[in-house]
Formats: C-alpha cells, sequence, structure tokens
C-alpha cells in the first residue's frame, strides 16, 4: 500500500489555533456560525487552553 501524506491545514497541531506572522499565536472558535477571537498568546499550548476552555463554555460537557 502506497503512503499517503495527509494534507496539515496549519502549522499548530491545535484546532482552532493558527500563528501570526509576529510569532504569537491567536485562537478562534466558531459556535452556530458565529467566529469568536479568543485572542492572541505566546506559545501554541495557552492558545490551545484558552481555545479548551472556550470550548468547555460554548458546548458544555460535549465539547470535543
Amino acid at each position: 500500500m502506497p503512503q499517503v501524506k495527509l494534507a496539515r491545514r496549519g502549522k499548530s497541531n491545535f484546532r482552532g489555533i493558527t500563528q501570526q506572522k509576529s510569532g504569537r499565536w491567536s485562537a478562534q472558535i466558531t459556535f452556530k456560525g458565529v467566529h469568536k477571537g479568543l485572542g492572541t498568546f505566546d506559545t501554541e499550548e495557552e492558545a490551545a487552553r484558552a481555545w479548551d476552555a472556550a470550548s468547555l463554555e460554548l458546548y458544555g460537557r460535549c465539547a470535543s
């Protein structure tokens, strides 16, 4: 079976996290079709924690 490379959508390993040109990381989440910016962070992990907190707040226990 041939090797298949999966396309990456960005540099981050986390959902909703992107790296800015400045090198900082931004987090955003979509809920009911509305995009909400969560801010910019020094590290990718800090941005991911912000996304996790927003996800739990918006989606409750069903957050993924």
